[in-house]
């Protein structure tokens, strides 16, 4: 993965490419692995996204709040050059010009537009002595990048499901009426090119069932008591699910790792899930709907979700 992105970076413009490229290289190799957990977090819409490819890719908006938690801004390099470098790095392998609001930064251009920031922010002045682009990219990288930013967690929920002996059994025993499911739902798919050679279904559908089927929303039950205590007194408990919480467990839920590199045919990204996905992503739905009950174990929550599906 790291090659493929590598060879999308156009930074041709910058002083004395392709010189640096060698030691550009070694720094950005050696944080690929943060970056690609640091990319998907900022890609969590902050309107929610409305596709999968909007859960993918990083807005405007989304670019400066990584700008921010990463402490970035400073007297010579402000808001404003931020923006200008977000527009510079998704211009490249455009089809055609867009708006700047509906400019989108795939992670490839995500990594330039590092470079590109980490370059104005040590080069601002012509009456400074020049910093080669390496050695600014791996000073931004450890002051600010790697120290400040956040991470996504999807991976290590991967590992928690996966893991879990409950969510295993619970997959075991509703297995076959959720494959039966998953399978008349990809028969109804309307007819479109799929990346896989499996059954698969699409985000649409799956927000259909998952709305249909009331698992979006907000429920609220108070606890009970058989001794008369005031109702304030009795725990409420909570189970939330939002539409942008269902939208982002299915592309967290999707194995190619494609929104990794961000380019691809046609601008289009990963957009369905195979079984064994439709399996994860139900699963971390259970984790996001009931996460606020403690009672409840990591095999409990998924197997309520898992209910809820099923109708039962």
């Amino acid at each position: 993965k790291f090659l493929q992105m590598w060879e999308l970076l156009d930074l041709s413009d910058v002083r004395d490419h392709p010189e640096f490229n060698q030691e550009l290289h070694d720094v950005l190799h050696d944080a690929f692995g943060e970056l690609r957990k640091i990319f998907p977090f900022y890609c969590k819409s902050i309107a929610g996204g409305s596709t999968a490819r909007e859960a993918e890719l990083m807005a405007m908006a989304e670019w400066l709040v990584f700008i921010r938690d990463c402490k970035v801004a400073s007297k010579s390099f402000n808001r404003g050059l931020a923006q200008n470098v977000f527009i510079t790095a998704t211009s490249h392998n455009r089809a055609k010009q867009l708006d700047d609001a509906d400019r989108q930064m795939a992670f490839y251009e995500f990594v330039e537009g590092i470079c590109r920031c980490a370059y104005l922010r040590e080069n601002y002045s012509a009456h400074r002595k020049h910093v080669p682009l390496p050695e600014c990219v791996s000073r931004m990288l450890d002051e600010c990048v790697l120290p400040y930013a956040v991470r996504d967690n999807s991976l290590e929920v991967r590992e928690l499901l996966w893991s879990d002996g409950g969510v295993r059994k619970a997959f075991e025993i509703y297995g076959p009426p959720l494959r039966a499911l998953h399978q008349n739902m990809a028969l109804h798919r309307p007819r479109v090119e799929s990346s896989s050679d499996k059954p698969v279904i699409s985000m649409e559908q799956y927000i259909d069932l998952m709305q249909t089927r009331a698992i979006i929303g907000h429920l609220e039950v108070r606890q009970e008591s058989e001794v008369r205590v005031p109702k304030h007194t009795l725990k409420m408990y909570r189970a939330v699910l939002t539409v942008a919480k269902a939208r982002w467990a299915f592309v967290e839920s999707q194995r190619e790792d494609e929104a990794s590199v961000g380019a691809h045919q046609d601008g289009e990204l990963s957009t369905e899930l195979d079984f064994e996905e439709f399996l994860e992503c139900l699963g971390r739905c259970g984790l996001h709907k009931y996460g606020a009950i403690e009672q409840m174990r990591v095999s409990d929550r998924v197997t309520a979700l898992i209910l809820n599906v099923l109708g039962r």
